[in-house]
């Protein structure tokens, strides 16, 4: 996926991502991205007992994933 391509898969959500959106874009369980921005893994702010997610860091997540291949894998649970 090129720049373009991720830039025009994230054009219809906010700037700030909630947790279920940004699992939706990555095809992932809400709890994986909830507890990478719990342990500092991805940029988030806290609102309230909530995450928000930067659009701009989940386009950087993205592309980072696909220019760096298979050996780049996004984190993982340590249990």
């Amino acid at each position: 996926m090129d720049y373009a391509e991720v830039e025009q898969l994230l054009a219809p959500y906010p700037e700030m991502l909630t947790v279920d959106e940004v699992a939706a874009v990555l095809r992932i369980h809400p709890r994986s991205v909830q507890r990478w921005a719990r342990d500092g893994q991805i940029s988030s702010v806290r609102v309230g007992r909530s995450y928000r997610i930067p659009r701009a860091d989940v386009l950087r997540w993205i592309l980072a994933s696909s220019t760096h291949g298979p050996e780049r894998s996004l984190p993982t649970s340590s249990r």
